[in-house]
């Protein structure tokens, strides 16, 4: 089996492939992908998707459902469930981490979904119970907010200048 690990970064990104035979491991390849500190987020986003063949992408976690703050061993089971339905669908998925801006949250253990079915978006923010999901594609980034939020409407970041 070959395994693909990522150390996700804003400006660059490491990868390494494995190849597991039963207790083996040995080092099939690894290196770097650059996407430049200057460039804005959408674009670095979609640079990304890019080098990982991939069209569209949704930044989702598990962790503390509508806000409710849980204890880090509920928030792990949360994201291994959500990795275990990931996993099922076959889909290819990246690490990723929420954070936020303002400091009042502790960054949130996430995965970047690679080239999730169109259903993908409404299951999780249902069944995980997530206010919204990053949705990433070659237009740009959109914020993608739980059906259930009234008056809710999905807030966009402009499409990324080709660079």
């Amino acid at each position: 089996m070959l395994i693909l690990g990522l150390d996700p970064g804003l400006g660059t990104t490491g990868w390494g492939v494995i190849r597991a035979q039963g207790n083996r491991l040995s080092h099939i390849a690894n290196g770097q992908i650059r996407t430049g500190a200057s460039i804005a987020m959408p674009a670095r986003l979609v640079a990304l998707l890019r080098r990982v063949d991939a069209q569209a992408a949704v930044i989702v976690t598990a962790w503390n459902p509508f806000s409710e703050p849980l204890r880090s061993e509920q928030n792990h089971a949360r994201q291994r469930q959500l990795l275990a339905q990931v996993a099922s669908k076959g889909y290819r998925w990246l690490p990723a981490a929420a954070v936020d801006r303002t400091g009042k949250w502790p960054p949130e253990e996430s995965l970047c979904v690679l080239d999730p079915d169109a259903g993908f978006l409404h299951t999780v923010l249902v069944q995980f119970e997530q206010n919204a999901v990053v949705e990433v594609t070659a237009a740009g980034a959109r914020l993608v907010l739980h059906p259930g939020l009234s008056g809710a409407t999905p807030a966009s970041c402009p499409p990324p200048s080709s660079q």
